[in-house]
């Protein structure tokens, strides 16, 4: 089993065995568990605290007319769309999007269908229908559905650029801050927003009142078009999305990466952060701080040799240039920065600074990627 929780026991037991065998020798490093799990599961916690369903509703809905010709031939007939739901999967960290995009996109051929079965006394005896049938009364669907939509735009993303086998590690921090500065501006008051990018804290009395808060464009089209609906079930909606997005960044907090000060550090090798001198030199400082403390680097100075080494190689004239071309998609972050070092000797300390960096893993992808790209990969 590779969840979570056994991934951080095993750690825990992995150092207690290095430190009672030699107490002298370096202790395992950690950023913590796998970054894609985290933030999926703080994504699903966030979904759940507001009672929705939405998942529920999500994987009726397709169970409904799964291997069922007579209930799509009905729906076909009654809604005059053959567009069916598609698979939700609450597993599988690349669908929540298309999923809920194409929900929204067939409720109205929905309730025509639920409509049509119920006047024709065909309704099917199964749970998913009455899943579905309770959830299409609810008037605002369709916003939960956007808002639904609109948090998973700012999670995928990352899901999606952190399968990959490739040294990703360093880039860990500059994309689970930007998720929280993005998602936590939307409740955050306009005057704490600055104080929040900088110690990405969350306090009670910082946050926007529920009538103010963010919802996102989508979401607040769709709760325009609702008709026959209160103040105050608006309210109450507005303030369950508040709680949702305010528990998705509380939940990256406590266990995401970002929590760990070896991320924060490692990121001073990420193309977009070595370009700025100081924000650099104060990343490097934190990394090497901490495998200081870890035995990693051990020796007279040898923490200095590498603060030293690594400012020559970004005091090049062709450094900021290179760092600017460096891609993601076509480029190994590991071949940009060994091609920097002119040669083993001069630079030895450095060189295994940063073998030490590229062997951290930033998630268990390559043990799941059939979870989530199985159609690219066949």
């Amino acid at each position: 089993m590779n969840g979570p929780n056994v991934n951080l026991k095993f750690h825990k037991d992995l150092i207690d065995d290095f430190t009672s065998d030699d107490p002298d020798s370096p202790e395992p490093l950690s950023i913590g568990t796998c970054g894609l799990h985290r933030l999926h599961c703080a994504f699903k916690a966030a979904m759940q605290s507001t009672q929705w369903d939405i998942v529920g509703f999500l994987r009726s809905l397709y169970n409904l007319f799964k291997n069922v010709p007579a209930r799509r031939a009905d729906y076909i007939h009654y809604s005059g769309s053959t567009n069916f739901s598609l698979k939700f999967c609450a597993v599988r960290w690349l669908q929540n999007i298309e999923v809920a995009e194409r929900a929204f996109t067939i409720l109205t051929c929905i309730e025509k269908y639920v409509a049509g079965v119920q006047a024709a006394k065909k309704v099917p005896g199964c749970r998913s229908f009455q899943v579905v049938s309770a959830a299409i009364k609810d008037k605002l669907l369709a916003a939960k559905l956007a808002f639904f939509q609109s948090v998973a735009a700012e999670v995928e993303p990352f899901l999606r650029v952190f399968q990959a086998d490739t040294p990703l590690a360093p880039f860990l921090y500059e994309y689970l801050n930007k998720n929280m500065i993005s998602l936590g501006k939307r409740f955050i008051k306009p005057e704490f927003q600055t104080e929040f990018e900088s110690k990405l804290i969350i306090s009670e009395e910082k946050l926007m009142t529920a009538k103010n808060f963010d919802l996102g464009y989508g979401t607040r089209d769709a709760l325009r078009k609702v008709k026959n609906v209160t103040e105050k079930d608006i309210l109450v909606f507005r303030q369950e999305c508040k709680i949702c997005l305010k528990t998705f960044c509380n939940k990256l907090l406590v266990s995401s990466p970002l929590r760990y000060k070896l991320t924060k550090g490692i990121s001073c090798l990420d193309p977009g952060v070595a370009q700025h001198a100081s924000v650099r030199d104060r990343r490097l400082c934190i990394a090497l701080e901490v495998l200081v403390t870890k035995k990693w680097v051990s020796g007279a100075g040898r923490a200095d040799h590498i603060d030293r080494q690594f400012k020559s190689i970004c005091c090049a004239s062709d450094f900021v240039g290179k760092m600017k071309g460096f891609s993601k998609k076509s480029d190994r972050l590991k071949t940009l920065w060994l091609s920097l070092i002119a040669s083993d000797a001069e630079y030895g300390d450095l060189k295994a600074f940063l073998k030490i960096v590229f062997l951290i893993s930033h998630g268990n992808s390559a043990l799941e990627r059939g979870f989530s790209l199985k159609k690219s990969a066949l």
